[in-house]
């Protein structure tokens, strides 16, 4: 773990491996240590936030599940992925013709995923976190999850002189 922030969190779930009968342990280090030591998969089990995008392309998809990742350095590949069925699903996502078609793969991804039990779903919020200045128009439609905020706002010129902003 590279922040203190998270010892809290961390230490309660080491509390719950322990009372099922795993050996485990919380431990804090740099910022340059966490990151060499991710980037040669060189711990047992690290907490981790990935996100992707409404519409994730082959390329990211790839980064994290893909068994060309697994194993090479500096990859999101964490959890070492390396199964056929992982790897035709993320091809067949990239060449997915509509949305239609892409969502049903991801669900099937996510499903196989989950079966795998690479992951272990920690925390989320239900709520999107974002403070901004009240010159900008945006979607009451948000995605539930992981989104560029960039791509769903758009600047008012009316806001924006309303707040001398303009």
């Amino acid at each position: 773990m590279r922040d203190e922030l998270f010892l809290r969190q961390d230490a309660s779930f080491g509390e719950n491996l322990r009372a099922i009968g795993i050996d485990a342990s919380t431990r804090v280090v740099d910022a340059s240590q966490y990151q060499s030591r991710q980037n040669a998969f060189d711990f047992d089990m690290i907490s981790m936030a990935i996100g992707l995008t409404a519409t994730p392309d082959a390329n990211g998809l790839e980064q994290i599940f893909h068994s060309r990742t697994a194993g090479v350095e500096g990859s999101y590949n964490f959890a070492g992925t390396a199964d056929p069925v992982v790897d035709a699903l993320v091809e067949i996502a990239g060449e997915a013709k509509s949305r239609d078609e892409l969502t049903v793969t991801l669900k099937v991804l996510d499903r196989v995923l989950r079966a795998r039990r690479d992951w272990i779903p920690n925390w989320h919020l239900t709520n999107h976190r974002v403070a901004h200045w009240d010159m900008f128009g945006y979607s009451d439609n948000k995605p539930d999850y992981f989104f560029p905020v960039e791509s769903l706002w758009w600047f008012e010129a009316k806001k924006a002189k309303a707040i001398g902003k303009a």
